[in-house]
């Protein structure tokens, strides 16, 4: 992968702050003309530490959180959460208008940029992704999948709390969700379980079990486990619920056991 910067930006913010910058610049760039990410009068782009660190491999975790806190301490980005999952600890970011004056860009009174000509339909890839159907039957099976994984997720997030140790700070969280996401809660659940059970109550020991299982195939008593299966039943067991008594929440996955 061949990596850019502005070298004017270079010799006022240094090297590693102008690759950052550039890369929060082109997404931002995307973002604007395309439309997407608008919130709270600014254009967001996201991402995680770890894919950040699969950007830029020679950079570790600890350098691209500094090169990030510096940008956001020197007002050249903002950072927020637009996430809808509330597990979901991955960063948003923003330029501010003295990071568009590096560029020769500017601010509209409004709080907007003065946007670019439109691109080639390039967006930047993973949600949100703004939903406008207006057909009324899908929008509520989305819906119900949207809770059902919110409330897997969490239940997951629950069973590492009560069975490991609470979560301790945000880079421990990050490690969870992006084993959730990877993985599916209800395999990180037996994950869990099964460090419990060998008495190693820790995340990396965890990590590594579900790494195993995703190079040999998970087994149990021989009986192959249906992931879609599961979620199948996960989905028509939450629709049930809401049939049956649309005005309480769903409770039925609370111990961390029932996968």
């Amino acid at each position: 992968m061949d990596y850019s910067f502005n070298k004017e930006i270079a010799c006022q913010l240094g090297i590693e702050k102008a690759i950052m910058l550039q890369n929060i610049h082109f997404w931002i760039i995307k973002n604007v003309a395309n439309e997407t990410n608008y919130f709270d009068g600014n254009y967001w782009t996201y991402n995680s530490i770890k894919a950040f660190s699969g950007l830029f491999p020679f950079w570790t975790e600890k350098q691209i959180r500094r090169i990030l806190f510096q940008l956001e301490e020197d007002g050249y980005i903002l950072a927020g959460n637009y996430n809808k999952s509330s597990y979901d600890r991955t960063k948003w970011y923003a330029l501010t208008a003295k990071a568009f004056a590096l560029y020769g860009e500017s601010i509209l009174p409004n709080g907007q940029m003065e946007k670019p000509e439109r691109s080639n339909g390039i967006d930047q890839k993973g949600e949100p992704i703004p939903d406008i159907n207006t057909d009324n039957k899908p929008d509520k099976e989305k819906q119900v999948k949207e809770n059902v994984v919110v409330l897997d997720e969490q239940k997951a997030i629950d069973c590492y709390d009560n069975n490991i140790h609470p979560i301790s700070g945000e880079i421990e969280r990050d490690r969870l969700g992006d084993c959730i996401k990877q993985y599916g809660a209800a395999t990180v659940i037996r994950a869990i379980n099964t460090a419990v059970g060998q008495n190693k109550r820790k995340l990396s020991y965890i990590e590594g079990i579900l790494q195993n299982w995703q190079r040999d195939g998970y087994s149990n008593k021989n009986k192959t486990v249906d992931a879609d299966a599961e979620r199948r039943e996960i989905l028509k067991a939450y629709a049930e619920r809401k049939r049956s008594d649309n005005s309480k929440p769903f409770a039925g996955f609370i111990s961390a056991g029932s996968l």
